[in-house]
């Protein structure tokens, strides 16, 4: 993964790996070593995203696969509602389409299909050393593993052309600081 050439919003420290199982057992192991607050841990491909019978599938390069360590004086549902509306936002912006937010999940309507099908996931793991990892699976520029097509989508596919990852990582996390910031 190549370094990314502008200030991340808020982020204090970048873990980048070409690829690994989950950014966010990566990140509980960085925690655990006492990384700094802020601290993100992102890859370009995620081998464990999506469970299909009890077998995991890679997502394959393309999507946007990061976790974020929080330590403490941070409200875990408040950081997990943040950027379930920062993402949410971002989304809104910048697709055709209508976003629903479903439990962790944040869904798109298909239009072709006339079907609501996942786009990225949200979830949060508690630290013992009181934090949180946060972490987000998007489907950016990859198409969903083909087991999965029926239910995933990427933003690609609706908008029919790539994304800049670095972009909207940047807006993504601008959005969530800011809703960090309406405690």
């Amino acid at each position: 993964m190549e370094e990314t050439s502008f200030q991340l919003q808020q982020v204090n420290q970048v873990v980048s790996v070409e690829k690994t199982e989950r950014t966010a057992v990566l990140a509980q192991a960085l925690a655990a070593s006492g990384v700094c607050d802020a601290t993100l841990v992102l890859t370009c491909e995620q081998l464990h995203t999506f469970e299909v019978r009890s077998k995991w599938i890679s997502s394959g390069e393309g999507g946007i696969y990061f976790s974020l360590i929080l330590h403490n004086g941070r409200s875990a549902s408040h950081a997990f509602n943040s950027m379930m509306h920062a993402l949410v936002d971002c989304l809104r912006a910048g697709l055709p389409v209508r976003v629903n937010r479903v439990g962790n999940a944040i869904k798109v309507w298909d239009k072709t299909f006339r079907v609501w099908k996942q786009i990225a996931t949200v979830s949060m793991q508690p630290l013992s050393s009181a934090g949180i990892v946060l972490s987000v699976e998007l489907l950016l520029n990859n198409k969903p593993p083909r087991c999965v097509s029926g239910q995933y989508i990427s933003v690609k596919q609706l908008v029919g052309c790539e994304v800049s990852k670095e972009l909207f990582l940047e807006d993504l996390l601008e959005s969530f600081w800011k809703y960090q910031a309406w405690k």
